[in-house]
């Protein structure tokens, strides 16, 4: 699965061979993708395995992919500074929807998520191989999904983080100095008064 936006779509080409080479060699695996990107396996004779998956509510996007049963989650990204600045929010949906087994960029927030070998796997021009080395171990896939799963309960919760946004709202509040009558023009911090 090759769950997306469309702001990833030069990410297709880092998978679209290596998906391409496993849709010819296993003739019983399906690929998934959102139905408004470009079919990545067009003009192939692996076209007509390629799902493409409706667009659903926010609230419910966890158990569609989780009803989808996806046995490998992709997550391909290039190493540039957007992409460094990306949250790790798609591979915490793909391990928050089932023990999803996670393959992975290692680039910004995913290099600092993923775990090698312990809750996912990283992929670099080695795509192909990490696939079939998942497809051919399905302990592993259930292994390294179970411990994404726990990455986000420990991790990522609500219960742990709110207190962290809590902490960052009251400061804000309790450093905020409002003005006693509003300025007549704008003045630099750096040149106001008492500062």
């Amino acid at each position: 699965m090759w769950s997306t936006s469309a702001g990833h779509m030069d990410n297709m080409r880092i998978i679209k061979e290596p998906i391409k080479r496993i849709m010819e060699k296993y003739p019983n695996v399906t690929f998934y993708q959102y139905n408004y990107l470009p079919n990545l396996l067009e003009g192939t004779p692996y076209e007509k395995r390629v799902v493409k998956m409706k667009w659903v509510h926010p609230d419910k996007y966890w158990e569609y992919i989780n009803s989808l049963s996806p046995d490998v989650c992709l997550s391909p990204i290039h190493d540039s500074m957007y992409n460094r600045a990306k949250s790790n929010l798609r591979i915490l949906e793909y391990w928050t929807a089932g023990n999803n087994l996670v393959i992975a960029s290692p680039v910004g927030h995913y290099k600092e998520t993923i775990i090698e070998g312990k809750n996912g796997l990283f992929a670099k021009n080695d795509w192909y191989e990490k696939i079939e080395y998942a497809m051919k171990h399905p302990e592993l896939r259930e292994k390294l999904g179970k411990e994404g799963r726990k990455t986000v309960e420990k991790d990522f919760n609500l219960e742990k983080n709110a207190r962290l946004w809590i902490d960052a709202v009251k400061s804000v509040i309790s450093s905020y100095k409002p003005y006693k009558q509003a300025p007549d023009k704008y003045v630099a911090p750096e040149n106001r008064e008492g500062s």
